[in-house]
């Protein structure tokens, strides 16, 4: 490695601490010129993997080498064993479904994108993509699996008392922040799997687009440019956002069945009507889908309020149908 650009993944996992090991990723995908992508991608950023160009022998692959695997890009159209199909087969299986699955595709089928997410991928990218844009979703990826692993032991040792939890408060700064906060708080709910990815996103974007004033545009010509992490670190800084909080109130309603998060921020707020629903015209886009992607993972989980500084999220403590929460909460008084 021999430039900055290279070495982005390598300097993120070390700041990261992801592990004491090089991170591994596996790469499926039925194209042997997209495989010769990915890899030298990763390889020039300091992440070893192997490439498999049949499905069949990836799912063998990862089930057999589940405890070293870090990551998993998956191509979406395959013959023999189609990515969803893999991706349900990964998410079904004990030691693979909290290995973060990142889709890649080159089509603009909506319906495919949507039921990978609801399938439980992390994240989906449009071929061709930048390799900056690469580097940011491998780089989040690979910290959430991080703070979800060292959390697991010490959460399910706290069951018991997550269960007495009617209402608790938290505040948060930092993206590391945000997602261990994610990690905690989606294990309140049936299905700790299905709402982590869409807590983090809230989260984040919380402090991203709402405190540190980061727009959607600014951020995809940041992330082109490779000067996202540059402009965030800067901006963490700077008098004029280094201050600010997310706040986040968890609220147990047994009468509904239902965790309820209240997520607000010190920002400006933004026209999230705009982001709330899968655009299938922005696939190519590098940022600007993770709200969508927390309400197709859920729908009717994620509701703005006003200007936008402020966002409900639901989450079923026993698997129950979500229910609108907008007037209870104000019957209890949370503005």
């Amino acid at each position: 490695m021999n430039s900055n650009k290279d070495n982005q993944i390598k300097l993120a996992v070390d700041e990261g601490n992801i592990s004491s090991r090089t991170p591994f990723a596996v790469c499926v995908d039925d194209e042997e010129t997209n495989l010769e992508i990915l890899e030298l991608h990763l390889k020039k950023a300091g992440i070893e993997c192997v490439t498999h160009a049949h499905s069949k022998i990836a799912l063998e692959y990862i089930k057999n080498n589940a405890e070293k695997i870090d990551v998993i890009i998956l191509d979406i159209m395959m013959p023999e064993m189609d990515g969803i199909t893999l991706l349900k087969e990964l998410k079904a299986f004990p030691k693979t479904k909290a290995i973060p699955v990142i889709m890649q595709t080159a089509m603009t089928d909506e319906r495919k994108t949507v039921e990978g997410i609801e399938a439980g991928a992390y994240y989906y990218i449009t071929k061709p993509y930048a390799h900056p844009v690469l580097i940011s979703i491998i780089k989040s990826s690979l910290k959430d699996k991080k703070d979800a692993d060292s959390l697991k032991t010490e959460v399910n040792s706290m069951y018991n008392v997550i269960d007495n939890v009617t209402s608790v408060t938290f505040e948060i700064k930092t993206f590391e922040e945000a997602r261990k906060l994610a990690n905690y708080v989606a294990r309140f709910s049936a299905d700790p799997n299905k709402y982590i990815v869409g807590l983090t996103s809230l989260l984040i974007n919380s402090i991203e687009h709402g405190n540190l004033e980061v727009g959607f545009e600014t951020k995809q010509k940041l992330l082109l440019e490779n000067k996202y992490d540059q402009e965030i670190n800067s901006r963490k800084i700077n008098p004029a956002y280094s201050n600010k909080k997310v706040s986040i109130e968890v609220y147990r309603k047994d009468a509904e069945g239902i965790y309820t998060v209240v997520i607000k921020d010190e920002g400006k707020g933004f026209n999230w009507q705009d982001y709330i629903d899968f655009d299938p015209t922005r696939m190519a886009d590098p940022s600007g889908r993770g709200i969508a992607m927390a309400n197709i993972m859920s729908p009717g989980a994620v509701e703005y309020w006003g200007k936008g500084n402020m966002v409900v999220y639901k989450m079923p403590i026993n698997g129950n149908d979500l229910k609108n929460s907008k007037e209870e909460l104000k019957a209890s008084n949370i503005s």
